[in-house]
């Protein structure tokens, strides 16, 4: 099965624009190292005037004093207060050198890449979640299937993709698809002025089997939210719902209020959940 990864991202890479300021070279790779060893120091000890005249013009503009002020502060809040730099590692893409300064927070272990240009500037920035190496459920049958990457539609609006089959069994089977999100959007994807579509309306009119599931400690889409849905389809005559007392947002199993920090922790959807999908497709 693939791994799940979570990446926490504050910052991309971004297009560069001359300035005259050179405060140290990163025209090889140790000088890299230890350039974005320095850049990293100077975030620990909240110098970020000095940190900021490290940047190429783009990242002045798009992060001045105040935002990276802001952003380390986030950071610290989510991964707790900085403890140590763990070590540098340098590649080298595009005409770019790039340091990854790996750094130990209180409540986690984080990548933080510095990217430089060819004028030995900062060009990008990131904070980079380090993924805990994950283990398959016990629940999980890897002999059971198979896995096929593929590609959905052309050019630049091509969508990488993984079809998972029985190995055993007869054609055709029951499939299920999983997509992920676009971003942070409201109930309606609503842009401008525009609303993309009413799911509750939408909901009302299908005629299909529909299978709702709710963790009961997710703080994202909450239980009020479940209830909205659950009143609004009563008379659906083909629904059914589902509360899952322990599980949060992820379908993951915890106790009492569930927070972001708790995303960080490795876990697995309950193996209930993976079972009670899996009998809905069945029956229906």
């Amino acid at each position: 099965m693939k791994k799940s990864v979570f990446h926490f991202v504050l910052m991309v890479v971004l297009m560069t624009i001359p300035v005259p300021f050179i405060a140290f070279s990163a025209t090889s790779n140790d000088t890299a190292a230890a350039a974005g060893s320095k850049f990293v120091e100077l975030l620990a000890t909240n110098d970020f005037a000095e940190a900021v005249m490290q940047f190429d013009g783009a990242m002045q503009t798009a992060m001045p004093q105040s935002k990276l002020r802001e952003t380390w502060r986030a950071l610290e809040t989510q991964a707790g207060a900085f403890q140590k730099q763990l070590q540098v590692g340098v590649t080298n893409s595009g005409g770019y050198d790039v340091a990854l300064v790996s750094c130990q927070f209180e409540r986690a272990t984080l990548d933080v890449k510095v990217v430089f240009d060819a004028m030995q500037r900062i060009a990008g920035l990131f904070f980079v979640n380090i993924a805990a190496a994950y283990a398959t459920p016990v629940y999980a049958d890897t002999h059971a299937f198979r896995e096929m990457e593929f590609t959905v539609g052309h050019g630049q609006w091509q969508l990488r993709g993984t079809l998972t089959l029985p190995k055993n069994g007869k054609e055709p089977w029951p499939a299920i698809v999983l997509v992920h999100g676009s971003g942070p959007e409201d109930q309606d994807e609503t842009i401008g002025d525009m609303r993309e579509h009413d799911p509750l309306a939408v909901a009302r009119e299908i005629r299909q089997p529909m299978f709702f599931l709710q963790g009961q400690r997710d703080y994202q889409v909450t239980v009020k939210d479940y209830e909205i849905w659950k009143a609004a389809l009563t008379n659906h005559p083909r629904v059914i719902f589902k509360l899952y007392p322990q599980l949060n947002h992820l379908f993951v199993t915890g106790k009492g209020k569930s927070t972001p920090a708790e995303y960080e922790q490795p876990g697995h959807v309950e193996e209930q959940v993976v079972a009670d999908i899996a009998r809905w497709i069945l029956e229906n």
